[in-house]
């Protein structure tokens, strides 16, 4: 509890908590917020402007603006273009060049 404007107590309550999120949603959103700090820390790195980030990726300067100030509603496949388009390279994003043997369909059985 915390105290109010008033002097009373208040709950205070987490973000995810308040907006009644899953966990399974929660984690999307970090996800995604995570994404977009891993965008802007390279952009920066790499002294790229917004706008030569917006021609890289196709898109306007607005949209890059927009995707950089609310990571909650940007599309996860665009951040990892966005940050292929920088030039990082993580094993999660290579090809993928084995599948385990858990991973591959039974034969249809005759």
């Amino acid at each position: 509890m915390t105290p109010g404007v008033d002097g009373g107590l208040r709950k205070t309550y987490a973000v995810a908590e308040w907006l009644g999120l899953t966990p399974q949603e929660q984690a999307i959103v970090n996800m995604r917020v995570n994404f977009v700090l891993e965008v802007e820390r390279v952009r920066k790195a790499s002294n790229i402007a917004q706008q030569e980030l917006a021609d890289k990726i196709g898109t306007r300067q607005s949209g890059v603006a927009r995707m950089l100030n609310n990571p909650t509603t940007a599309m996860i496949d665009s951040l990892i273009s966005t940050l292929l388009a920088l030039g990082l390279r993580h094993t999660l994003l290579d090809p993928v060049t084995h599948v385990p043997a858990y991973q591959t369909r039974p034969a249809l059985r005759r």
